[in-house]
């Protein structure tokens, strides 16, 4: 389940995540696979790890260029 924080904005939740590249690979598969996002077009992912309510670090990510 996802929720709108800003209009045209979704959030997806993801789990047992290990590090920064792992994330950012399986955040572009969750997009792609939930239809939200194309290749090439552009995600955020937020930091750190197993801390809820504790991201203080985003990352962009241009999907499927690296």
């Amino acid at each position: 389940m996802s929720a709108q924080l800003y209009w045209g904005v979704v959030s997806l939740r993801s789990e047992d995540i290990a590090d920064c590249e792992n994330s950012i690979e399986r955040a572009e598969q969750a997009a792609l696979d939930a239809g939200l996002a194309r290749r090439c077009e552009y995600i955020v992912v937020g930091f750190p790890f197993a801390q809820p309510g504790s991201t203080n670090n985003l990352r962009v990510a241009q999907i499927g260029t690296r």
